[in-house]
């Protein structure tokens, strides 16, 4: 990179900008910080009421059960506190 005004980028003659070219180009570009009314943008404010919300569910102990019935009845105990958070539809 030479220290004259000019970005360099491979080093060969004809690439590069200068610092208006720079400043100009970046003019066309839009804020980093600019906003939206959810309104603005199509769609989005029922595109985004249709995501399910997930609440923190109550904890459930680690299963232990030694056999098919006990492990049924931990996952169903697990199921149920899923659906009751909202984490789960009925």
């Amino acid at each position: 990179m030479q220290n004259d005004g000019y970005f360099i980028g491979t080093g060969k003659q004809g690439d590069y900008v200068t610092d208006q070219e720079l400043q100009d180009g970046l003019g066309t570009k839009t804020d980093i910080g600019h906003n939206h009314e959810i309104g603005d943008i199509t769609n989005l404010a029922n595109t985004l009421s249709q995501k399910l919300t997930a609440n923190q569910a109550m904890a459930q102990a680690d299963s232990v059960a030694s056999d098919i019935t006990g492990l049924v009845t931990d996952f169903n105990a697990l199921l149920s506190k899923l659906r009751a958070a909202g984490i789960l539809s009925e």
